[in-house]
């Protein structure tokens, strides 16, 4: 918006805040309903053609009076607006979840991030494999898995485990060449 606002003079823009501030500021958002100026001041900002002097009418008192009741409505229909707003961003995150839950005994592919585990873990991490179940009553998707190595960590990332690529992952890690390497019976 400052860019549009400044066009000619990009040097300049700094002379240009007030004017971009208040368009922001009248501006409605999509979320709420109403402009930020309206929620704080219960109205729109006074323009060039609101600030010409009207007539005295005789009821403008009671506009005072019902000023606290203007502003508890406001409030509540941007409370109103914001909450269909969630609820309506909610839903759409919700659509890219899957939600996994697994049973005491199931078999799972564990990967482990970098940041989890040591320099030392993670190259002697492809060594070590072994078959993980879940452990008793932890249904959620993250876990803690006693490693081969003897070092429990938090794992990041489960999914359930296909028993096929599991045996092929496994018979591959098992089947490693060096000096380190721990083969399983």
């Amino acid at each position: 918006m400052l860019c549009c606002i400044s066009g000619e003079r990009p040097k300049k823009w700094d002379l240009d805040l007030p004017q971009a501030e208040f368009a922001y500021n009248s501006m409605v958002n999509r979320s709420t309903g109403k402009s930020p100026f309206q929620i704080i001041y219960t109205q729109q900002p006074k323009h060039t053609l609101d600030l010409v002097a009207l007539p005295s009418l005789p009821g403008v008192t009671k506009a005072g009076e019902n000023m606290a009741e203007r502003i508890q409505q406001i409030h509540s229909e941007v409370k109103a607006n914001l909450e269909m707003a969630n609820e309506k961003y909610k839903e759409d995150a919700d659509q890219h979840k899957h939600k996994k839950e697994f049973q005491e005994g199931d078999l799972v592919m564990a990967y482990l991030k970098k940041n989890r585990i040591t320099a030392y873990e993670h190259s002697a991490s492809h060594q070590c494999c072994d078959k993980q179940q879940l452990p008793q009553n932890q249904q959620q998707i993250r876990h803690r898995i006693k490693l081969h190595m003897c070092i429990e960590k938090m794992i990041a990332t489960t999914k359930p485990s296909n028993p096929e690529e599991t045996a092929n992952a496994l018979q591959k890690a098992l089947n490693c060449k060096g000096s380190n390497c721990q083969k399983q019976k």
